[in-house]
């Protein structure tokens, strides 16, 4: 049973991906709800996030624009204009919110890209690439 649970993992993520789109309210109302009924976690969730990012050095607005004209205004990803800040190492997993982690993304990729490192990302985009 183990077996054919992740044999079909991503089809099933296709499924839930799907539903939530065409059910856009509904998730948005839940997670609302959830919110509010769920306080303390979610205000644990979110101060474990700013105590990862306190204990960071820091960008300076004079770096994040030396690192953008490194890469010629351009996402890191896809060569797109680049009108968002990436964390390399996602702060989700530990990552630094300093200069050697940062680099300029599209809000597509950045989006897309989510709480992974760039190889689990584009693994995962050639999968979807494949189907």
């Amino acid at each position: 049973m183990l077996e054919r649970y992740h044999a079909n993992a991503e089809e099933r993520r296709a499924a839930a991906r799907a539903w939530k789109a065409a059910h856009r309210e509904h998730v948005a109302k839940y997670i609302q709800r959830w919110s509010k009924e769920h306080r303390p976690q979610r205000n644990n969730v979110l101060h474990n996030r700013a105590e990862r990012m306190r204990g960071s050095v820091g960008v300076t607005r004079a770096e994040w624009l030396e690192i953008r004209e490194f890469f010629g205004g351009r996402c890191a990803y896809c060569l797109q204009p680049a009108n968002s800040i990436d964390h390399v190492v996602p702060i989700a997993r530990g990552g630094r919110h300093d200069p050697s982690n940062v680099v300029p993304a599209c809000m597509k990729c950045n989006q897309q890209k989510g709480p992974r490192t760039p190889l689990q990302w584009l693994l995962t985009q050639r999968r979807r690439e494949r189907s």
